[in-house]
């Protein structure tokens, strides 16, 4: 099994950390910012080129396993985002 790269391990734990500071100081932002509220907020990672970045099986089963693994945040790489994207765009074409 492969472990999460420096980067993404490092930006996962940062935005975490966001996420952290956002709730702890949420009430006091809200004061300053009325009709700001925040559950559960999701977070987003996005990294990488999953087709370049990952080239074997057993490299994209870890991936899979790190990022379903992970409460409140979803990590997608760009090829992914862009991916969406022109499915949204060509549905809007049609």
């Amino acid at each position: 099994m492969y472990a999460p790269s420096r980067e993404l391990a490092g930006s996962t734990v940062q935005v975490l950390e966001y996420r952290n500071s956002l709730l702890t100081n949420l009430p006091n932002l809200a004061f300053h910012t009325p009709g700001l509220r925040a559950a559960h907020p999701l977070s987003v990672v996005i990294i990488g080129d999953l087709e370049r970045e990952i080239t074997s099986e057993d490299q994209r089963r870890s991936f899979e396993l790190y990022r379903s693994s992970l409460r409140d945040l979803k990590i997608m790489t760009y090829d992914e985002l862009f991916d969406g994207i022109r499915m949204l765009a060509s549905a809007w074409a049609d």
